[in-house]
């Protein structure tokens, strides 16, 4: 695994589990990604739509 992952799952695990941390509450999704996903999901319903017509 790259130290990236790492080190946002040991930061993500320590403010679960410190006292007034947050608990399970963590940031925000990035709107590119909200967006790539509904746009993926739009062209792959089109795309079956327009393959059992």
């Amino acid at each position: 695994m790259d130290n990236e992952f790492e080190e946002e799952l040991e930061r993500r695990l320590t403010r679960m589990e410190s006292e007034g941390g947050g608990g399970m509450l963590q940031q925000d999704l990035p709107l590119s990604d909200i967006l790539i996903t509904v746009g993926t999901l739009a062209a792959a319903s089109a795309l079956l739509i327009w393959w059992a017509w």
